[in-house]
């Protein structure tokens, strides 16, 4: 459903885990449109994210394409991005 709309993006906070399976199976299901899911799991000196998903996640803004972004934490915590 997020495909339907150009350059919509959704951040997910899961910092517990509990909904990053889920996520991660219904974001290649065909049966339900899927949708593009980008993980941050990486830290940089103890914060979530860092440079390069940084730079993936710039790309996705500019290219103007749908995504929804995990975030292994709170939403008062979100690190680097």
């Amino acid at each position: 459903m997020i495909d339907d709309y150009p350059g919509a993006w959704l951040v997910w906070c899961d910092p517990h885990g509990e909904w990053a399976s889920l996520l991660k199976l219904i974001a290649v299901d065909a049966k339900l449109d899927g949708f593009h899911l980008l993980a941050v799991e990486e830290t940089t000196a103890a914060e979530i994210g860092g440079r390069l998903m940084r730079r993936a996640l710039q790309e996705q803004f500019d290219a103007g394409e749908p995504l929804v972004e995990l975030m292994h934490a709170c939403a008062f915590n979100l690190g680097w991005l």
